[in-house]
């Protein structure tokens, strides 16, 4: 349980960053870091907290999601709002079940958004997987410390009490970040992207690499890829050069 990060962005609450804790600790985790919380070292934390209260002291806080996540090897957003570029996403169930497989050997961050909005488009986009609770669509929007204590309760059932995962040695998010740099570099260059709105399609690509588990291996294989093209690219440049010198 201790590859099972807790994320939550900018927490306005004192009393839920307390009662998230103590959500945590009846499932059996302990990582817990905050993204521009509010001034949460006070007695109503402490008492929302009970006896969890050394994971709040315990816990890292950060800037911003993407210095908070990082060091981790997958992330999932979770939300209850679905929508034309939310997709796809897994319910509790599901993702518990996928992250099983990845929890062995990965470090995994859980990300929560803001009690009133969620979690920011940019925000989900960021993370690999994206997860929702099933609930009423009349009034879908779970209390914080409830959705902590659902996500961790179907990840306690699936990880702490069945068998022995299968193993993936996932690249961090950072590596990724810096290969998607890479990447949309190469396609502005090809003509893939539009120069004026190249988010448009690698929101998509990312989220295909983002449910690919990207390994060591396979990060080097797409680096390899990326600069076969260079090269080739090269080599029709230095070709046009020769025909326009009348080589």
């Amino acid at each position: 349980m201790d590859n099972f990060y807790i994320i939550l962005v900018e927490p306005a609450f004192p009393g839920n960053i307390g009662s998230v804790a103590r959500a945590m600790k009846n499932m059996g985790f302990s990582k817990l870091r905050l993204v521009n919380p509010c001034d949460f070292q006070n007695e109503e934390t402490r008492k929302l907290a009970v006896n969890a209260y050394h994971i709040i002291e315990n816990c890292d806080i950060f800037n911003s999601l993407k210095e908070a996540t990082s060091d981790l090897n997958i992330t999932v957003a979770t939300t209850a709002k679905i929508g034309k570029y939310r997709k796809p996403v897994f319910n509790v169930e599901d993702i518990s079940t996928i992250l099983k497989t990845l929890g062995k050997n990965n470090k995994i961050g859980l990300v929560f958004g803001r009690e009133r909005i969620g979690l920011l488009n940019k925000e989900v986009d960021y993370c690999n997987l994206i997860a929702e609770i099933p609930s009423s669509r009349d009034y879908p929007c779970l209390n914080l410390s409830q959705s902590v204590l659902i996500f961790c309760y179907e990840l306690f059932k699936n990880v702490k009490y069945t068998g022995e995962p299968a193993l993936f040695d996932v690249v961090s998010n950072d590596k990724m970040e810096k290969f998607y740099e890479k990447l949309e570099k190469l396609l502005l260059d090809i003509n893939f992207l539009d120069t004026d709105n190249p988010e448009f399609k690698m929101k998509a690509i990312r989220k295909i690499f983002g449910r690919a588990y990207i390994t060591g291996n396979e990060l080097n294989l797409l680096y390899g890829i990326i600069r076969q093209i260079r090269n080739h690219e090269k080599i029709i440049i230095k070709k046009l050069e020769k025909n326009q010198n009348g080589e």
